[in-house]
């Protein structure tokens, strides 16, 4: 009997473990977007957070922050975030989507690197929605308001 009870305890213990993180997100799980330059004033940046809401932003030209920032996210929100690309099923999508006729457009380059897998998606040209739409909401804590310079000069 008491084996028993122990068993069950134990079970109940780590199952309640694994229940606290169910994305299992981590800081060497992140997410970045970074938008390249064109012959007009797109916004030049990278921006990465981490699993932890650990996020870092580096402004190059056509933005209001320039140089480096760093900011701490919720876990709501950077739950919310994980959980958008995971429903999107972002491993699935085509590695890029690309048109070699047309010029001066930028790039957007989308990375999830989560669970020992990574990937990165290149945007130019007729991506699906669901690839646009990670592509806002990513975007929208990049620039989101309230960072902190690192560094710059």
């Amino acid at each position: 009997m008491r084996v028993l009870l122990f068993s069950l305890l134990s079970f109940v213990i780590f199952s309640a473990q694994k229940c606290e993180n169910p994305n299992q997100l981590t800081e060497e799980s992140y997410i970045t977007i970074r938008k390249t330059p064109c012959f007009g004033k797109c916004p030049t940046y990278e921006f990465t957070i981490n699993g932890v809401g650990e996020a870092t932003f580096k402004g190059e030209m056509n933005v209001k922050k320039k140089g480096n920032y760093t900011k701490t996210f919720t876990e709501k929100q950077t739950l919310a975030l994980f959980n958008a690309y995971k429903e999107a099923d972002f491993y699935s999508f085509e590695d890029e989507y690309l048109q070699p006729d047309l010029m001066d457009l930028p790039y957007t380059y989308l990375t999830l690197n989560h669970m020992g897998k990574k990937k990165t998606i290149t945007l130019y040209y007729q991506y699906p929605d669901a690839l646009n739409n990670l592509a806002k909401l990513t975007e929208s804590f990049a620039l989101s308001e309230d960072w902190t310079a690192k560094d710059n000069m």
